[in-house]
């Protein structure tokens, strides 16, 4: 009977132990569940801060290139005026200055597809911004920087059209130059 009552004793001992050491591991095991999770929320709040900065500062630097974009917009009419205002005096003294005509109508048409393009630009990265919140914002950044390349290659564009303007009115200048001294580049004055 004692070792019944001794064993009895050391299999509730035993029971009571493995209980412990349940409740223990069940507590542990809760803990660290709870460490988990609160490392997973803090980690999304940082994520989403880190996010929320990128954002702004691609927003940032969307409205610094516009401010730059619409500087080198305002040059370039101004260019074109001045352009344009030389072919008048050109024309008044009786050269041909269609081609300066036309290509200063090129350079006005693109300088307007410009202008909306550029207006169009925060709005553009606004959408790639939000549209690409979840993912990589290198996506967002790879539209942002579709859109300022198609406003880069309008503006190449204009100053092209302003070149050959330039270029027309210098080949009216140099014609109307030797019909004024009578020079026909033979060295021959008649």
């Amino acid at each position: 009977e004692e070792r019944v009552g001794a064993r009895a004793e050391l299999k509730a001992d035993l029971e009571t132990r493995r209980e412990n050491y349940q409740q223990k591991l069940d507590e542990r095991k809760a803990e660290l569940s709870q460490k988990r999770e609160d490392m997973q929320t803090r980690f999304d709040e940082r994520k989403g801060d880190i996010k929320e900065r990128v954002s702004a500062h691609m927003m940032a630097f969307v409205e610094k290139i516009e401010v730059r974009f619409i500087a080198a917009i305002e040059r370039l009419e101004s260019i074109a005026d001045r352009i344009g205002s030389r072919a008048e005096k050109f024309e008044a003294a009786g050269a041909d200055v269609t081609a300066t005509e036309e290509a200063l109508v090129e350079a006005h048409a693109d300088l307007d597809a410009a202008r909306v393009l550029v207006a169009d630009l925060s709005v553009k990265a606004e959408a790639a911004i939000s549209a690409n919140a979840s993912s990589s914002p290198q996506a967002a950044f790879a539209t942002i920087r579709v859109a300022i390349g198609e406003v880069k290659e309008i503006l190449g564009s204009v100053h092209s059209h302003l070149r050959t303007a330039v270029m027309n009115l210098k080949a009216n200048a140099t014609v109307e130059a030797e019909v004024e001294t009578g020079n026909d580049n033979t060295g021959n004055t008649e």
